[in-house]
């Protein structure tokens, strides 16, 4: 016969003590790196019924999250709110340190998510009452997964209170820092609760605590305005905080599509791109190398070929994908260098064991190569001009012969060398 699992209910436990010292500085991004999922979800249900009777949301730090993991683990042994040593459960608080004026605890065995033994404590009259009285201000919540025991999962909520709160913020979970001023992007639709936030508060006796962002505590915020920043305003404790969020159209969620380039004549640059989701058109646009972009065209598929290119130009290329009036992202620029014009050869002079040769410079090359057929022979290069200004060459050390030039510029482009058309030829011998 299978095994029934039980929830066990704690009684409400309350104790009057003195204050203690000493508060807690534990930076933001150590917090972050502290957080276990299924504690910070119970933490963010146990306010959801807090915020249904209009009380205040109650926050967590490290020490009071460490006080409540020592008493789930110790809730395998001794199920109770005595400790195993004999001692009371506040004990635990005293060892980690945490100060307080009130405090109460809620245990359970049994419950395999949070949202069970939530929903076992608010079924519970004492348990209950602990997780709506007032005077409560922070909580720890600690969880325990022993396989092999008797009720595998151990679930302790640690209470305290009697703390003034006075400064509240916006902290990201994601990044382990403050949002402060930074303005947060999120895809269409996105609630307030799944954005991985939290209140970040400030209290003389505990120092810093955080709670779940929850939206109804929340005002100025719509998931499906996609025009502009949204200034969201966050209200607890008296207190309120200010951030900023904008939400991405569906397009603009998706990747900006990758672009590719490549000349396919001598003033034409074949373009291509991926496809984006949910895309009906796409956007081309091109600078020369100190312009500002223009669009050159709208197409529906994810390939364009610019014939209108001018030899010679530095060109820088992007793309975007359009869905009425939403816009994408746009792809990461990429450049190419047109091929530039034949360079129109004017003469070749002969000289002392040399020849002189000489051609009309070309704008945008980086220099020149000059070709020599010997006595009717094969072209062999005979000089590299890196000069892309220089309009002569001398070829020298020649022994008698006849000699015939073709010369044709380049540019170099991602490290390697472009070359462009051969000019007309010129003799000259020697």
């Amino acid at each position: 016969m299978k095994k029934q699992r039980k929830v066990f209910a704690s009684i409400l436990l309350a104790v009057l003590l003195l204050l203690g010292s000493g508060a807690q500085t534990v930076g933001a991004a150590g917090f972050k790196d502290h957080v276990k999922s299924y504690e910070w979800e119970q933490l963010y249900l146990t306010n959801r019924e807090r915020l249904k009777q209009n009380l205040q949301p109650v926050s967590t730090f490290i020490k009071i999250t460490q006080a409540a993991r020592v008493r789930s683990k110790e809730t395998v042994s001794n199920f109770s709110h005595i400790r195993p040593d004999g001692s009371s459960c506040f004990t635990a608080l005293n060892q980690a340190n945490v100060p307080y004026s009130w405090a109460g605890e809620n245990i359970a065995a049994g419950c395999g998510t949070p949202m069970v033994a939530t929903t076992a404590w608010m079924n519970s009259a004492g348990h209950r009452q602990n997780i709506l009285t007032s005077q409560y201000t922070h909580l720890g919540v600690g969880y325990y997964n022993q396989p092999g025991s008797q009720y595998v999962h151990y679930w302790t909520q640690l209470f305290t209170g009697g703390c003034s709160v006075n400064s509240l913020s916006v902290y990201n979970m994601k990044t382990g820092k403050a949002l402060g001023s930074t303005t947060l992007q999120v895809k269409k639709g996105t609630k307030l609760d799944d954005m991985e936030l939290a209140g970040r508060v400030t209290c003389p006796t505990h120092g810093t605590s955080y709670f779940p962002l929850d939206a109804a505590l929340c005002s100025g915020y719509s998931a499906s305005k996609t025009s502009g920043t949204q200034t969201v305003t966050l209200s607890a404790y008296g207190l309120k905080a200010t951030f900023k969020v904008f939400v991405l159209s569906a397009l603009q969620s998706e990747k900006a599509p990758v672009l590719k380039r490549s000349l396919s004549g001598r003033n034409t640059v074949k373009l291509q791109w991926t496809a984006v989701n949910g895309a009906e058109k796409y956007q081309l646009y091109r600078k020369t190398k100190n312009g500002s972009y223009q669009r050159i065209a709208t197409v529906t598929g994810t390939s364009y070929t610019d014939k209108k290119a001018v030899p010679g130009n530095l060109y820088y290329y992007r793309v975007r994908a359009i869905r009425g009036s939403e816009t994408g992202k746009y792809s990461t620029n990429r450049s190419i260098q047109i091929q530039t014009a034949a360079p129109k050869i004017l003469k070749a002079t002969p000289g002392s064991g040399k020849i002189i040769v000489s051609w009309t410079p070309l704008k945008g090359a980086d220099g020149y190569e000059v070709w020599c057929s010997v006595n009717g022979g094969s072209y062999r290069k005979a000089r590299n001009i890196l000069n892309g200004t220089t309009g002569q060459a001398n070829h020298l050390n020649l022994s008698k012969g006849n000699y015939t030039y073709k010369v044709r510029a380049f540019w170099t482009e991602n490290g390697k060398r472009v070359c462009g058309s051969f000019s007309g030829t010129c003799k000259a011998t020697l």
